[in-house]
């Protein structure tokens, strides 16, 4: 049987710990400062040694449920025997196989997926059951090979926050808008923790179009609340700034999803093809992004700007006043768009703002 087993935090504060090894899966012994069985826990913290145990019970219910009910099964089978006429009981799993049965069906065959999965849990101190951590296989862009992709609730978030100890409130969310009164533009979460005896700030910041880069979303939960789910993904970056030795390689749901949609569109890009004979040439960088052949194949329009200050120009006359604005709407032109040249990029890009002006936020379609 499992023993209950706890740590003594950096804080004072007694957390239920997992009391085998994730890596050799031997026992963890308490050494009486550190490591606590129930009763000194409840010595050091003035609590019930049942109230420990409960704490602990909870924490681990995703990998407890098992072995208590075969303990239950195996105590209570004279009973059953009794009752049911000698015949041994049925033995029903309680714990992670009909956990797994019945939110994740689509893991059956990935054993060696799942088993790392429940040992990122315990070495995390994430409960699933309680939706702190989620799993999903999804199949590599390259490969087609189903992948374990781990990423975390913001009940994670918070419990990791919550445990530090160091938790000191936090700000309302605020939001920017743009000229849509309901999709807000940006979204700023600020949440402060005690560093050396003073509040200090730590601040998450989440723009829409990063994650919604259509504009308008397809799923109903950001269709219908917008600000909550915007400010989820500030806060999980907020935390992960206060708490980085927990947090810091772990996302949300939608920032996990907006990487993969990326690295998708980026493989589905057409390479560049250079021309037959002609030696490689230096790369030009233009706007964070190499070009491995200077000369345009594409027949550019005789307006299309010819400079990268032109280019600049054309976006400040199309209403993306300040640096961040043509920063943010080059890198997703950038994304969308395939060119062998600047100049045959700055005359796609142009081009792409003027026939989907309401896809980039564009305010004017002044022809430059």
């Amino acid at each position: 049987m499992i023993q209950p087993l706890f740590e003594v935090t950096e804080t004072g504060r007694v957390m239920p710990l997992w009391p085998l090894d994730p890596r050799s899966g031997e026992p963890i012994e308490p050494d009486g400062k550190a490591r606590l069985t129930a009763a000194q826990a409840s010595q050091l913290s003035g609590e019930s040694e049942a109230s420990h145990n409960e704490q602990f019970r909870l924490a681990f219910a995703k990998w407890l449920d098992d072995e208590v009910t075969e303990a239950q099964v195996e105590e209570s089978e004279k009973d059953a025997r009794e009752k049911n006429g000698g015949r041994a009981p049925t033995k029903v799993r309680l714990g992670g196989d009909l956990f797994r049965a019945l939110f994740y069906p689509h893991f059956a065959g990935y054993d060696a997926e799942w088993d790392y999965y429940m040992s990122e849990c315990a070495r995390r101190k994430l409960n699933p059951r309680s939706k702190e951590i989620f799993a999903e296989l999804k199949p590599n862009e390259v490969t087609g090979r189903m992948e374990l992709v781990i990423y975390c609730g913001i009940a994670g978030f918070r419990r990791i926050l919550d445990e530090t100890g160091r938790s000191a409130g936090n700000d309302e969310a605020q939001f920017t808008y743009g000229d849509d009164p309901y999709y807000p533009v940006k979204c700023v979460f600020t949440l402060y923790m005690m560093v050396h005896g003073q509040r200090c700030p730590f601040v998450g910041r989440a723009k829409w179009l990063e994650y919604n880069p259509e504009g308008e979303p397809t799923q109903q939960y950001r269709r219908e609340k917008p600000e909550q789910w915007l400010s989820k993904i500030a806060e999980a970056d907020a935390i992960r700034r206060a708490a980085p030795e927990r947090a810091s390689d772990l996302y949300e749901r939608a920032e996990m999803e907006s990487v993969r949609q990326r690295n998708a569109r980026a493989s589905a890009r057409p390479a560049p093809e250079a021309k037959r004979g002609q030696a490689e040439r230096a790369t030009v960088p233009v706007g964070g992004r190499d070009w491995t052949d200077p000369e345009p194949y594409y027949d550019a329009d005789e307006d299309a700007p010819a400079s990268e200050e032109g280019f600049r120009t054309v976006l400040i006359s199309m209403g993306f006043a300040t640096p961040a604005q043509r920063k943010a709407v080059t890198r997703q032109l950038q994304d969308r768009l395939t060119a062998n040249s600047p100049r045959e990029f700055w005359a796609k890009a142009v081009r792409e703002l003027r026939d989907k002006p309401q896809v980039y936020g564009a305010k004017t379609l002044t022809e430059v």
